[in-house]
């Protein structure tokens, strides 16, 4: 494992505060006062590192990065909290800088450590994973404080590193920062160097197998229970299947029986409407037969009341003639007065050949035979 390997699992360093669910916040700003400002301060750290211990491609990282983080910070902010912008790092010398430098020191702070920045949050509410989350991130970057060795002594530490097999850059950089490898390295050996190495990969392997395991049992746990609540879903499922099948029988049976008692209350139906409609055909012919025996006998009677009227009226008028004729006595004439008898009983009887009071008697008939039969 080279330096260089090391180094770019860092250089995402976007994915990997993604994965810490700390979000970005991107601003575009005006480039060219910006660049301006970050060579004012590259010059002023370049001062400050007489002996070139960082190169110049950190220094203008870190001149770009605090000249960025000044611009974004609020013009009037008297503190940090009121700056809404922070360079969060555990650089001592960009601390230094800002502690010492003339300028920077009487202006709202721009540098801050992680330890500085928890203080900060103290005065906020956070959930209860922020503090391990926080500390987690930053750990690798906590070395700054006390993590000495130079580019020469990283490369032989992760030379040795890399002889061994199975060792992540999250495991090197736990090694690294281990003080025991800090504290003891630079006086050992080569023979403790080594060993020194090896009993840290040791060290940190078994940490990660005792982890591997741990996830495993608990992998296998929750395999457990999956499996458990799969028979129980699987269980619940056949029963719900075999009760939906019950019950679709069920369904079934009463949809047959209904459709059954439809087919038969049809027929009843059908057989209800036929009865009743040859009940009203018998009855309306019934009723035509009544009224037409009542009319046929009403009509009888008047025609003889009419040529029984027309006999008597010419019986009258005939024996009237008689007797003026052979007696020659007009009072045989006051015979005629005997016609108000036919003439009263004529138009009675010509109701008979009257269509307008045969249908008015018809009607009459009819009312009578309907009030007959509904007492």
């Amino acid at each position: 494992m080279s330096v260089e390997d090391y180094i770019s699992f860092f250089q995402n360093f976007d994915i990997l505060l993604n994965d810490e669910q700390i979000e970005i916040e991107e601003i575009e700003v005006d480039e060219e006062p910006l660049i301006e400002r970050a060579k004012y301060f590259f010059g002023k750290l370049s001062l400050r590192d007489p002996l070139h211990e960082k190169s110049d491609a950190a220094l203008w990282h870190d001149a770009y990065n605090f000249a960025y983080v000044q611009k974004m910070q609020k013009a009037d902010a008297k503190n940090a909290i009121d700056t809404r912008c922070l360079f969060l790092t555990t650089d001592q010398a960009l601390t230094s800088f800002q502690r010492e430098d003339h300028e920077a020191k009487n202006t709202a702070p721009v540098v801050i450590a992680p330890s500085q920045l928890l203080q900060m949050f103290a005065f906020s509410t956070t959930d209860s994973g922020y503090e391990e989350t926080f500390i987690k991130f930053f750990a690798s970057s906590s070395l700054g404080a006390t993590f000495k060795y130079n580019n020469d002594d990283i490369q032989e530490i992760l030379s040795r590193i890399g002889h061994y097999n199975g060792v992540s850059v999250k495991i090197a950089e736990r090694i690294l920062a281990r003080e025991l490898v800090s504290s003891r390295y630079f006086s050992a050996t080569d023979e403790e160097k080594e060993e020194i190495i090896y009993n840290s990969v040791s060290d940190e392997l078994l940490l990660e197998l005792n982890l591997t395991k741990e996830q495993v049992t608990l992998l296998e746990s929750q395999n457990t229970k999956l499996d458990n609540d799969c028979n129980v879903a699987l269980q619940l499922l056949t029963e719900n299947e075999e009760q939906f099948a019950i019950e679709r029988l069920k369904l079934q049976s009463e949809a047959a029986e209904a459709d059954r008692q439809r087919g038969i209350e049809e027929v009843a139906r059908k057989k209800a409407e036929k009865v009743t409609k040859e009940a009203t055909e018998y009855s309306a012919a019934q009723e035509e037969l009544y009224a037409d025996e009542k009319m046929e006998h009403w009509i009888k009677v008047r025609r003889r009341v009419f040529w029984l009227g027309i006999v008597l009226t010419i019986a009258v008028i005939g024996s009237s003639i008689f007797l003026w004729i052979h007696y020659k006595d007009s009072g045989c004439l006051g015979l005629l007065g005997a016609l108000a008898i036919p003439l009263f009983i004529i138009p009675v009887g010509a109701g008979a050949y009257s269509p307008k009071v045969k249908s008015e008697q018809r009607r009459q008939i009819l009312d009578a035979y309907h009030q007959k039969l509904k007492r």
